[in-house]
C-alpha cells in the first residue's frame, strides 16, 4: 500500500439554488478533476469558522466555480441596480476559504464567479453590471445567447505570463457567461489575458503560480478547446506537486 500514489483532494465550492437550498456542481468541473488525477470533494454550506477550517484542512487544493454575482458591499460599493443577483451563502463560505487556503499556501483555481470572489477576497474590485459599466467602444457581449463555438469571443494572451507559457498562442477563442468581471486587480496578481475590449479574462500570482483564475468556463469546452483542458491539467499538476512537497 505504501507504493500507491496518493491523489490530491480538490475542494469544490459549489453553487446553491436559493429556492430549495440545493447545492449544485456542473459535471464538467468534477470530470476535469478526475480525468487529470484528482478526487473532487464538494463543500457544504457550514457557517461555523472552525467547521470551515476543518474542511479546508482536509483538502489539498480548491476550485471556485461559476454562479451568481458577488455582493458589492464586499468591495466597498452599494448595489448598482436590480440586475446584481447575489448569494450571501456563497460569499459567507467562499471568502473565508480563499483566505484559509492562501494561509496554508495551497493551490487555488477560479472559474467565472470564481475569479471574481478570489479577486475580491484578496483586495480587488469588480464591475458590478458589465453590460452597463463596460463603456469601451468595442465592448463585447459577455453573456452569449447561443452555444459554443457559435457564441463566445477571442481573448488576447499577455506575453511572458503563465497563460502564455501554458497555451503557447497569442489569441484563443473562448465561451462567455458572466455579468460581473474584474475591475481593479487584487494586490499580488498579474493579468494573463484580456478580452478584445480590455476586460480581464485571466489572472494569476507570479509568486504563487498555483493560484490562478479565468473568466470563461473551461469546464464546458475543455473537450474541444485545448487551452481550457490545459488549465485543468496544470492545476492538477500543481496540486500533485504540493502534496509531494509535504510528504
Amino acid at each position: 500500500m505504501s507504493n500507491i500514489k496518493r491523489k490530491p483532494i480538490i475542494g469544490i465550492l459549489p453553487s446553491v439554488e436559493p429556492s430549495n437550498k440545493m447545492t449544485k456542481v456542473n459535471y464538467g468541473y468534477t470530470d476535469g478533476i478526475i480525468k487529470h488525477g484528482g478526487i473532487p470533494m464538494i463543500f457544504t454550506f457550514v457557517e461555523d469558522e472552525a467547521d470551515i477550517q476543518q474542511m479546508v484542512d482536509m483538502c489539498d487544493a480548491f476550485l471556485f466555480v461559476g454562479g451568481v454575482d458577488v455582493d458589492p458591499t464586499l468591495f466597498g460599493e452599494e448595489k448598482l441596480n436590480d440586475t446584481v443577483d447575489i448569494s450571501p451563502e456563497r460569499d459567507a463560505l467562499e471568502i473565508p476559504v480563499v483566505k484559509m487556503a492562501m494561509a496554508q499556501d495551497k493551490p487555488i483555481m477560479g472559474v467565472c464567479r470564481g475569479i471574481q470572489i478570489i479577486n475580491v477576497a484578496l483586495g480587488g474590485t469588480l464591475y458590478q453590471d458589465l453590460p452597463v459599466q463596460n463603456t469601451a467602444p468595442n465592448a463585447l457581449i459577455h453573456s452569449q445567447k447561443v452555444g459554443y463555438p457559435e457564441g463566445g469571443h477571442n481573448i488576447d494572451i499577455v506575453k511572458d505570463t503563465l497563460f502564455d507559457e501554458l497555451f503557447g498562442v497569442e489569441k484563443t477563442y473562448v465561451n462567455t457567461y458572466h455579468h460581473q468581471s474584474v475591475k481593479d486587480v487584487a494586490p499580488g496578481f498579474t493579468v494573463g489575458a484580456y478580452g478584445e475590449d480590455g476586460i480581464v479574462e485571466a489572472i494569476y500570482m507570479k509568486e504563487r503560480p498555483y493560484v490562478l483564475a479565468v473568466q470563461w468556463h473551461p469546464e464546458l469546452i475543455r473537450h474541444q478547446h485545448e487551452c481550457s483542458d490545459k488549465i485543468f491539467e496544470y492545476f492538477m499538476k500543481c496540486a500533485y506537486k504540493k502534496i509531494q512537497d509535504c510528504q
